[in-house]
C-alpha cells in the first residue's frame, strides 16, 4: 500500500512515560517524545463508533481513529 505525500499530512509524536532525576535530585516523571512522523489520520466509521458517556458528573467523549504511517 502506498500513499502520496499529501495524504500523510498530520505530524504525530510517539511518546513514552519516563522517570528522570532533576537538578535538585527529585524524581520527576513526564511524557517524553522519542520519535515523530507524518501520518494519515481518518475516523473509523460513522457516529456508531463514537461514544459519549458520563463519569463523575463530567461529560467525556471518546472517538476511534485510524493512524497510518510509512515504515
Amino acid at each position: 500500500m502506498s500513499f502520496i505525500t499529501q495524504e500523510l499530512n498530520h505530524k504525530i509524536e510517539f511518546q513514552r512515560y519516563e522517570t528522570t532525576q532533576n537538578d535538585d535530585g527529585d524524581i520527576v516523571t513526564a511524557w517524553a517524545t522519542y520519535a515523530s512522523a507524518f501520518a494519515k489520520v481518518e475516523p473509523l466509521g460513522p457516529r456508531i463508533l463514537q461514544r459519549d458517556y458520563f463519569s463523575a458528573m463530567a461529560e467525556q467523549a471518546e472517538d476511534s481513529i485510524k493512524v497510518t504511517i510509512r515504515y
